[in-house]
């Protein structure tokens, strides 16, 4: 379920991680604030899953307006658009939805 889009409360959110019946909720438009919610009261939305990215020995999550996560912290990463380890997660992500 990591990397699913979900609305909760009328919002939406991305699953940052997952427990057998919780999940870590994370709204990158909004920060790091994330919300610990039941699986029930979240429901799964039809937008494309975010992109897990391996690189230089870690995981991140790439959304599909390109923010990017950390997948150990479930931290936004705050790069600046011309960082070279945002570029290379970007492109990364960009060659896995291409294949």
């Amino acid at each position: 379920m990591i990397g699913q889009y979900v609305t909760y409360k009328g919002l939406t959110h991305i699953v940052v991680d997952e427990t057998k019946d919780m999940c870590k909720l994370l709204n990158p438009l909004e920060g790091n604030k994330k919300l610990h919610v039941n699986k029930r009261n979240a429901a799964l939305t039809d937008y494309r899953p975010a992109v897990v990215v391996a690189h230089k020995e870690n995981d991140y999550i790439v959304t599909r307006l390109g923010n990017i996560i950390s997948y150990a912290t479930g931290r936004v990463m705050r790069w600046n658009d011309d960082h070279g380890m945002r570029q290379s997660i970007l492109a990364k992500a960009d060659k896995q939805l291409t294949v």
